[in-house]
């Protein structure tokens, strides 16, 4: 049997909150770091908005789980129909998967996004089942996936959360994860005929810059994804439906690095120190194990280590998880249960210990030891004088 107790935290220093500036015209804003999942940043962020071309991420990881580099695929007429921003190569051209990948990503290229859904999917519609069967495993509940590029449609929807969970996916894949980074890259035709694709991220003139991938629809405003390093860590960070600037096009790219400016500045806040009694739990402490009259034994729990959080202002779900305690079993050594600390997608736990052994609960109980082990003596001697008188008068 476990204990689920929720824990309410008082902060007994002063904080102040950690918010997107008003600034940022972005309408949605999901700041979080890439390896432990801990939101820093956050505004509207399960809005349901349109990802325009942040769709080919999804596009480029099914290409990346369906085929290897080398192979390659057809170039058909729907996919030199597909306007705009598109290469406009021959019909029945062949791709490598590889130069397919680098112009999805690096470019941007409707047409290639196209020629993949086409070659993998079957059809438009077969590839967009496959879109929304990754999504749903990855746990992006506020999206739905129509096309492979991103061009408009009122069914093609996400949410900065959600996009976030596909950016930890992609993050984790070396293929993915290399191309993004690309300032450019030469895209040879099979004439011999080759041409330079410069990366639409302007951002990785930022050495702190890992990559991303940008996105522009009317309807979507401009959008932008991107991973960085600070301090050591990895940050992901996705803006939906901020102004388009064009032509300078640079307002998505100041905010994103305002907001990563923000993250290099903060410094994890601890909630909880190390050693911290975090609960007291009553027990039955039965005096002779498993007799013997049992007694309310209270135990105080401490937690291991700090507990950190960098933004304590988002709402954090806190709780203490404490298994069947055995008092006769009890050490300090052995952890007795876990203080959990929730938000979305991040979990953090910590472990928790017992103030007190079996032998101090033992040693506080002595007392009550003495006074038995007197009544028990004092029954003995009452017993062994009533036999001697019991068989003085039989003889």
């Amino acid at each position: 049997m476990k204990i689920v107790l929720p824990v309410f935290l008082i902060f007994t220093q002063a904080l102040f909150a950690i918010e997107v500036p008003k600034e940022i015209q972005a309408q949605s804003v999901y700041i979080f770091n890439l390896e432990s999942l801990e939101p820093v940043l956050e505004r509207n962020s399960d809005a349901i908005l349109y990802p325009a071309s942040l769709t080919k991420l999804l596009t480029g990881y099914l290409l990346s789980e369906a085929l290897f580099p080398q192979d390659r695929l057809y170039y058909s007429r729907l996919a030199k129909d597909t306007d705009p921003y598109k290469l406009d190569l021959n019909i029945g051209e062949k791709v490598s998967a590889a130069q397919a990948m680098d112009a999805l990503l690096v470019w941007s290229a409707n047409d290639i996004a196209t020629m993949i859904a086409e070659n993998i999917g079957g059809t438009i519609y077969g590839f967009s089942e496959l879109m929304n069967q990754e999504a749903m495993k990855l746990g992006m509940t506020h999206s739905h996936f129509v096309t492979p590029h991103g061009l408009h449609d009122p069914s093609h929807y996400t949410s900065a959360f959600d996009i976030s969970l596909l950016l930890k996916k992609v993050y984790e894949n070396t293929w993915m994860r290399d191309t993004m980074k690309k300032e450019s890259v030469l895209f040879y035709e099979n004439d011999g005929t080759s041409r330079v694709l410069k990366n639409r991220n302007k951002l990785l003139e930022n050495i702190e810059c890992l990559g991303g991938k940008t996105g522009w629809t009317e309807e979507a405003g401009r959008c932008l994804a991107a991973i960085f390093t600070y301090a050591n860590q990895i940050w992901g960070g996705i803006i939906l439906n901020t102004v388009y600037d064009y032509p300078q096009d640079t307002i998505v790219f100041q905010e994103m690095s305002s907001l990563m400016k923000m993250v290099e500045k903060m410094r994890p806040v601890s909630i909880l120190n190390k050693g911290a009694m975090v609960k007291k739990v009553n027990v039955k402490f039965n005096l002779f194990n498993v007799f013997g009259p049992a007694l309310d034994t209270e135990i105080p729990v401490f937690i291991e280590s700090d507990v950190e959080l960098t933004n304590t202002d988002l709402p954090y779900e806190n709780s203490i998880i404490i298994s069947e305690i055995n008092p006769w079993a009890l050490s300090k050594e052995k952890s007795i249960g876990i203080y959990q600390v929730n938000y979305r997608n991040f979990n953090k736990e910590y472990y928790l210990y017992s103030g007190l052994s079996t032998i101090e609960i033992i040693k506080s109980y002595w007392h009550i030891y003495l006074l038995i082990i007197g009544i028990i003596a004092a029954a003995v001697v009452m017993l062994m004088a009533f036999i001697h008188l019991f068989k003085k008068r039989i003889f």
